[in-house]
């Protein structure tokens, strides 16, 4: 019986690739690529075990909704040049702002840049309305 060098599963008879890896055969084939169970006990690959979990995961949790809302709200108070808007969008990410800190969560930069637009855009408001009288 023979046994892939790569990872160490069995490799049948006629086979063209390796079960396991993916290994062709033609390189299996060469003396120095298999080996016996002698040499090397089965060692299958660990990306195939079904008990580890390979995903991407983030050491922070979940974006902060309300830190993308009061992002958003913001920006769009500076294109529409409406105070309301940049004002809903302050209040919203001063909230998320907070939201992030506590639940160590996602959406630190975004709450920055909708307090930040949402400023701008009351202090904008504010000037045109004093501007216009």
């Amino acid at each position: 019986m023979n046994y892939c060098k790569n990872c160490g599963t069995e490799v049948e008879e006629g086979g063209k690739f390796c079960p396991n890896c993916g290994t062709s055969i033609d390189l299996l084939s060469q003396p120095s690529m298999i080996i016996d169970q002698m040499d090397h006990p089965k060692n299958p690959s660990p990306y195939n075990d079904p008990e580890r979990s390979y995903q991407a995961t983030s050491t922070k949790g979940s974006m902060n909704g309300l830190a993308i809302g009061g992002f958003v709200a913001s920006l769009i108070g500076i294109i529409v040049a409406a105070a309301i808007a940049g004002t809903v969008g302050l209040v919203l990410s001063l909230i998320g702002y907070k939201q992030v800190k506590e639940r160590n969560q996602s959406g630190k930069g975004l709450a920055l840049a909708g307090i930040i637009i949402g400023a701008v855009d009351i202090v904008f408001g504010i000037w045109y309305i004093w501007a216009m009288s």
